[in-house]
C-alpha cells in the first residue's frame, strides 16, 4: 500500500551520478552504498542492481541507467529497508518514506558502446555531484578523462572514489595511481586540488562553502576516497561526506524557485498496466499539485494540448505536491473526453501560461573538443540538449572558415532533421556527439523564422 506524504513536508535531496570506465566497480559500489551489504568479490551485489537479466551475464558491462536511493535520518544515520534488496520498488519506497533527507543515485554506463546514454543522463538530470569511480587495477582511462571533461564543461562538482583497493599489493602502487590522478585533476583545464578525504565532513563543508560563494570552480578541492566493496572499508566515510554535501541547484540557471510557474522536463515515459504511459522527469521550476492543469506539448496541428494531473509519485510514494529539483512521475488525464494524447512523446510539462519556444532550428556558439574530428556544413551529429536527444544538421557556419577542427570556436546554425519542432531556450548548454563527444555549445538564440509561435 502506497503511503501519502503530507503536502507541507519537503525532504532535502541531492542528485548524484556514478561515472567511470566499464568494470571499474560502479554498480557494485552503488549496491554497497544503498543496501548496507558487502560484495563477495565476484559481483554478487551487481547482479541484484542491474535492470536486465542479460546484463548479469556480461560481467560488469552495464547497458542501462540504474536508479537508486540513499536515505538519512536527521542525524545522518543511513536508513535501510527490511524489504529484500531484489524487491527494488518496495525497498526504495520504504527508504524514502522513513528518511528526513535523501540522495538520488544514478549509475551511468561506462562502456564505449553505451556511454552515449551517460552523456544523455548528465544533460537531463543536472547532477549536483558526480562520483568518478576509478579501479586501482586499471587507473585512468579514456572514459575517465571524458567524464572529467564533461564535469568541467557543465561545472558539476566531482569527487574521486578508488575501488578494488584490496588488489593493491603495496603502498608504492597506490601512490603511483594517486599521483596520476593528481596530475589529471590539477591540470590547466580542471585545476582542482586533490585531497585525501581523512575528514569527510570537513571536505563536504569546504566544497559547500566554495560552491556557495563562487560560480567558478577552479581551485575547488577534489576529495579522494578509497573503498573496499568486500569488507566495506571506507564506505562509512563516503556516506558521511554525501550526507553533509548540500544540494547545488543554485549553480544551474535552469533550476528556478518553487514560487515560479511550473515546468518539468521529461526524461522518458514508462508504460504501466491499466494506466498507460507515465512521464518521468525533473521539475525545473515551480510546484505541481494534484488536479493542476498543465500543457503537455503540441498536437498534429501544432496546437498546445492540456491535461490534468491526477497523481504525483516520488519513489513509489504518492504526493499531494512536488517542487523544483525533485524527480517525479505524473499520471495525467486529457482535459477533453475522448481526446487522445501521445504521452510517450512529451518533452515538457508546464503551466499553460509559459510560452515555450518550439523551434526547428537555432543559433549556437560551439567549441570543438580535442580529437581528430573535422566539422563542416552538412555534418549530422546527435544533439544532447536538456531532455532532447535528436539528430541535427549543421546548416551554417559564420566566419571565414567552413571547416572546424579541434580547439576551434564558431557561431553556427543547427536544424532538427525532418523539420521536427523541439523546445529550445536561449543559454541552454549542449553536447554534439557521434561515437564520442565532438563539441560543446550554448544556445545563442532561436531562429525566429522557425519559431512555431510566430508561424501561428
Amino acid at each position: 500500500m502506497q503511503q501519502q506524504i503530507d503536502e507541507n513536508q519537503h525532504k532535502p535531496s541531492v542528485r548524484i551520478a556514478l561515472a567511470g570506465n566499464t568494470k571499474c566497480g560502479k554498480t557494485t559500489l552503488l549496491g554497497v552504498l544503498t543496501k548496507g551489504m558487502c560484495d563477495d568479490g565476484k559481483g554478487s551485489l551487481r547482479d541484484i542492481m542491474v535492470n536486465y537479466a542479460h546484463e548479469i551475464k556480461k560481467g560488469g558491462q552495464t547497458e542501462s541507467i540504474v536508479f537508486e536511493l540513499i536515505g538519512f535520518d536527521k542525524d545522518g544515520k543511513q536508513i535501510l529497508s527490511n524489504e529484500q534488496p531484489t524487491n527494488k520498488s518496495q525497498y526504495q519506497s520504504q527508504v524514502f518514506q522513513q528518511s528526513n533527507s535523501y540522495l538520488y543515485l544514478i549509475d551511468l554506463c561506462g562502456d564505449n558502446k553505451y556511454f552515449k546514454h551517460s552523456i544523455s543522463a548528465i544533460n537531463k538530470c543536472l547532477f549536483n555531484l558526480i562520483i568518478i569511480v576509478i579501479a586501482v587495477d586499471e587507473g585512468i582511462t579514456r572514459i575517465t578523462v571524458e567524464c572529467l571533461l564533461i564535469c568541467q564543461l557543465y561545472k558539476i562538482p566531482f569527487i574521486i572514489v578508488l575501488t578494488k583497493c584490496d588488489l593493491l599489493k603495496n603502498k608504492e602502487d597506490k601512490d603511483k595511481i594517486i599521483f596520476k590522478i593528481h596530475n589529471q585533476v590539477s591540470n590547466n583545464f580542471l585545476y582542482r586540488k586533490l585531497v585525501i578525504a581523512k575528514d569527510p565532513k570537513e571536505c563536504a563543508n569546504l566544497m559547500n562553502q566554495r560552491l556557495k560563494k563562487y560560480e567558478n570552480q577552479k581551485g575547488l578541492i577534489c576529495p579522494l576516497f578509497e573503498v573496499n566493496n568486500i569488507n566495506r572499508e571506507g564506505i562509512d566515510s563516503l556516506l558521511q561526506f554525501l550526507f553533509h554535501f548540500k544540494n547545488q541547484d543554485h549553480l544551474y540557471q535552469e533550476i528556478k524557485s518553487p514560487d515560479q510557474p511550473f515546468q518539468m522536463d521529461v526524461f522518458y515515459t514508462c508504460n504501466v498496466k491499466n494506466i498507460g504511459e507515465i512521464p518521468f522527469g525533473l521539475i525545473k521550476s515551480g510546484t505541481v499539485k494534484l488536479d493542476q492543469i498543465v500543457s503537455v506539448g503540441l498536437d498534429e496541428n501544432k496546437q498546445i494540448q492540456c491535461a490534468k494531473v491526477i497523481s504525483i509519485q516520488n519513489v513509489r510514494t504518492s504526493l499531494t505536491q512536488a517542487r523544483s529539483g525533485e524527480i517525479v512521475c505524473l499520471i495525467l488525464q486529457p482535459m477533453i473526453q475522448q481526446q487522445i494524447i501521445d504521452f510517450a512523446k512529451i518533452k515538457i510539462i508546464a503551466d499553460p501560461k509559459i510560452n515555450i519556444p518550439y523551434v526547428k532550428s537555432f543559433w549556437a556558439n560551439i567549441s570543438i573538443l580535442p580529437g581528430p574530428t573535422t566539422v563542416t556544413i552538412g555534418f549530422k551529429p546527435i544533439l544532447e540538449l536538456s531532455n532532447i536527444t535528436q539528430q541535427v544538421n549543421l546548416q551554417e557556419i559564420i566566419g571565414d572558415t567552413q571547416f572546424l577542427k579541434s580547439g576551434d570556436c564558431a557561431l553556427i546554425k543547427l536544424q532538427f532533421l525532418d523539420d521536427a519542432y523541439q523546445p529550445v531556450y536561449e543559454n541552454q548548454q549542449f553536447i554534439l556527439r557521434s561515437s564520442h563527444s565532438i563539441a560543446y555549445g550554448q544556445v545563442v538564440n532561436v531562429s525566429q523564422q522557425d519559431l512555431i509561435n510566430d508561424e501561428q
